[in-house]
C-alpha cells in the first residue's frame, strides 16, 4: 500500500515538474500580453492556471448537478 502511495506521489511530483518546465518556456510570451511591464514566474503561472482549472471544474460540476436535479424533477412529475 505504501509503495502505491509513494508511486502516486512521485507521478504527481513529476507532472508538476513538467508543468513548471513548460511554464518557464511561456513566460516571455505571457509578459507580452500585458500593457505594462510585469513580474511573472513559472510558479505563479502554474498556481494561476490551477486556480482557473479548479474554478471551471467546480462551475461545470455544479451545472451538471443542477441539470440532473431538474431532470429528476421532470421525471417525478410525469
Amino acid at each position: 500500500m505504501e509503495d502505491q502511495l509513494e508511486l502516486a506521489m512521485q507521478k504527481k511530483f513529476t507532472a508538476l515538474q513538467e508543468c513548471l518546465a513548460e511554464m518557464k518556456t511561456s513566460i516571455d510570451d505571457a509578459k507580452k500580453r500585458y500593457a505594462t511591464e510585469v513580474t511573472l514566474d513559472e510558479k505563479m503561472m502554474l498556481v494561476d492556471g490551477c486556480f482557473i482549472l479548479e474554478f471551471l471544474y467546480r462551475y461545470r460540476t455544479s451545472k451538471v448537478r443542477k441539470l440532473k436535479a431538474s431532470a429528476l424533477l421532470l421525471v417525478d412529475k410525469t
